[in-house]
């Protein structure tokens, strides 16, 4: 017996235990940083009450008292807003407003403070100014001048977060006892005096609409899938882009304190994460629950919801095959054009729910890495070709196919999709190639091969071909009522022409291949032809003063001809005659004795292209 988690009970086994699985590193705790975007920042005046001043330009702003050059003193605080609503949602762990002074009253005096404001949406004015609501820190006197100071308001951005502000504001003045005096005076550099930075974290999550267990989807009602693969996997999520690790807790259904988790590593946002719970803590025909959780090293998310499985390693026993038509000995005549049929039995085991079948073996698990997001996806185990469903479990089913050789390959399948050993049985099959007959002569090169199609004997019902010539796709030509058919084709080859040719019969058989195969006239010179003189091995032709047409016509595979050039015997002068729209020539000739004569005649295209035949033939006296 195998020892692990049991409904009910705990074998050998400590509740939360933690196992690593998966390749990399685990998700480091980790933060990451954003400068949200500000809504205003302006400065206010004691000298213009009612005048909001926004920053513009190269212009820096002024905190504390001064004198402009009309000699009008003016006391001013500089205010900033920032847009806060992209954080909803998220874990915000701190944040620093760096200030950066660019102009001084007297180095030796700094009084320099940060406060926390109401919200404001626009620059307001000295006399409608916001409500200080906390002081967030001071700037001392340091060793350089004009100085940098980085003030640390994590306080107030959780603050404003928890609350769910949409914006937070600064104001940054001089203390109100010293305001007055300019030796504290200070400016804010235009370009770069104001950098706001916040550290927060994005909580990650699982998608709760892709957990799969065994190749499965996740389950949440009865009935439960059966698997025989321990593989879970989630698809797990992080806005901020993070490597995520997640946790799966697995328990035997019913028993939730016997609850143990794993973890996968080194996670994608937005891809799986998986893990495979060793056979050895799970007992086959137990039945599981299972959730998950992802963690990007600061944060953990939400448990996605249960999910359930039935687990199921064992493989179910070997059937049983009998043969229905198709003796198994070759002692026995064996039919010919009938479906093979066979009876598949699980022989009463409760566990064989039906069968795998095929001439080629069964082979193993359709199952493929195919998801969207990688997930592996298992078909249904009878949900494809070559699966059947028995009557019952343990029972028998029938199934009537096309032969596609002698040897029968059958396996068992449970639930699960597990199976037995594969079982053989071998058949004895008659050959059933159709017939093909040439009936226009020999094939040659770019001429229409036509053939006659006829059932092998013993086919019966024919209603279709399926023929494929040379090397072009497959065609399907109906039948006639008499099971014939007539197939026509144009080879483009110069050398050997083929066909293959199945019938297919109203019962759904399909015969084994017949194939027609012909070699052609290789001959590369133009053809020559006479009405008068035929070739000489013919015997002798017409006569001293007996004209004759000679005709030339394109060497094989040529689509087209310039021009021919012909000389009769070696001591004539050659002479060229064009060739027609065809691509062929005729010309007349005479001979003015008897005896044996022959012709060189040469093709020629306008790329250049010359073959050359010798045609011989005999005069007769």
């Amino acid at each position: 017996m195998k020892t692990g988690l049991i409904g009910g009970s705990v074998l050998a086994l400590v509740a939360s235990t933690v196992a690593v699985i998966g390749g990399g590193a685990p998700a480091a705790a980790t933060v990451s940083y954003e400068s949200p975007p500000s809504v205003q920042i302006g400065w206010t005046d004691a000298a213009a009450p009612d005048q909001a001043h926004d920053a513009s330009g190269s212009a820096n702003l002024p905190i504390g008292t001064w004198t402009d050059d009309a000699g009008v003193t003016h006391t001013t605080r500089v205010y900033a807003t920032y847009d806060l609503s992209a954080f909803a949602g998220r874990e915000v762990y701190g944040g620093t407003l760096r200030v950066q002074e660019k102009g001084v009253g007297d180095c030796a005096d700094q009084a320099t403070e940060l406060w926390r404001t109401t919200a404001v949406d626009a620059t307001p004015t000295w006399a409608d100014a916001p409500a200080e609501t906390g002081l967030l820190g001071s700037a001392d006197t340091g060793a350089t001048c004009p100085a940098a100071y980085t003030y640390d308001v994590s306080d107030a951005l959780a603050d404003a977060t928890a609350d769910g502000e949409q914006s937070i504001t600064f104001e940054i003045r001089v203390r109100v006892d010293v305001e007055a005096d300019p030796g504290y005076f200070r400016s804010v550099y235009w370009f770069d005096g104001l950098t706001f930075s916040m550290e927060y974290d994005t909580a990650p999550a699982v998608d709760d609409e892709v957990l799969v267990n065994g190749g499965f989807a996740c389950a949440q009602q009865a009935p439960y899938p059966t698997i025989w693969s321990t593989l879970l996997q989630a698809r797990v999520l992080d806005a901020d882009g993070d490597r995520l690790s997640t946790d799966y807790a697995v328990w035997p259904i019913g028993d939730p304190e016997a609850r143990t988790t794993y973890t996968a590593t080194n996670t994608a946002s937005g891809r799986i994460g998986a893990v495979t719970v060793p056979g050895t803590d799970l007992v086959s025909g137990g039945t599981y629950a299972w959730q998950a959780r992802a963690n990007d090293g600061t944060e953990n998310s939400a448990w996605s919801p249960v999910c359930h499985f039935t687990w199921d390693d064992a493989e179910p026993s070997a059937p049983t095959v009998t043969s229905l038509t198709y003796p198994t000995s070759a002692d026995v005549t064996a039919p010919v054009g009938e479906l093979a049929g066979f009876t598949l039995s699980g022989e009463g085991d409760p566990d064989v729910a039906g069968f795998a079948y095929s001439w080629t073996g069964t082979g193993g698990s359709a199952c493929a890495y195919s998801g969207e997001y990688g997930q592996l996806v298992c078909p249904d185990p009878f949900g494809y070709a070559g699966r059947v469903r028995a009557d019952v479990p343990g029972g028998t089913a029938t199934v009537r196919l096309t032969p596609e050789g002698s040897r029968f390959y059958v396996r068992s399948v449970d639930a699960a999709g597990n199976v037995s050993a594969e079982v053989t049985t071998v058949i004895v099959v008659p050959d059933s190639d159709p017939t093909i007959t040439v009936t226009n002569g020999d094939p040659r090169w770019n001429e229409p091969i036509e053939v006659r199609l006829a059932p092998a004997a013993g086919v019966t019902g024919v209603t279709e071909y399926e023929v494929k010539a040379d090397d072009g796709g497959t065609e399907t030509i109906p039948a006639e009522a008499d099971g014939t058919a007539a197939y026509r084709w144009t080879t483009t080859s110069t050398t050997w022409t083929h066909l293959r040719v199945r019938s297919h019969s109203a019962s759904g058989f399909v015969s084994t291949e017949a194939s027609y195969d012909h070699y052609l006239d290789i001959a590369t010179g133009p053809g020559v032809t006479s009405d008068v003189y035929l070739p000489q091995e013919q015997g002798s032709f017409g006569g001293a003063g007996v004209p004759g047409t000679f005709t030339f016509t394109p060497p094989l595979g040529w689509t087209e001809v310039d021009s021919y050039e012909y000389s009769f015997d070696i001591i004539d002068t050659p002479v060229s005659v064009p060739a027609g729209a065809d691509g062929t020539a005729t010309i007349t000739w005479t001979p003015d004795h008897a005896g044996y004569y022959g012709v060189d005649v040469y093709a020629t295209r306008a790329d250049g292209g010359v073959e050359h035949t010798y045609y011989e033939f005999s005069v007769a006296e």
